[in-house]
């Protein structure tokens, strides 16, 4: 793998991982699967933040292979990626400044 390679997966997953409702998405998803995308919804305040959710952060993590989400039965569960990105989920979440997620 070339050093560009690891860049672009590295400034990816960081970007990813950069909001957090994507990080607590994933955490759950390390913990549980399938969800439902609708699950995830419930967390949402506002029909601006659901639209939010399905328009840029579920299209991010699969763009991402971290999830995968089938739009027609509303279920997600771990993309091919998301083994690459578990390491530093469990760091975040073994911490108990619950902030950090």
């Amino acid at each position: 793998m070339t050093q560009r390679t690891v860049d672009s997966s590295l400034d990816v997953t960081f970007d990813v991982l950069g909001d957090g409702y994507r990080r607590r998405l994933l955490v759950t998803l390390s913990e549980r699967e399938p969800r439902h995308a609708t699950d995830a919804l419930d967390s949402a305040e506002n029909a601006e933040a659901r639209i939010d959710v399905r328009h840029r952060h579920l299209p991010k993590l699969v763009d991402a292979g971290f999830v995968e989400w089938d739009r027609e039965t509303d279920e997600l569960w771990r993309g091919k990626h998301f083994d690459e990105v578990r390491p530093l989920l469990e760091l975040l979440s073994t911490d108990d400044d619950d902030d950090r997620l």
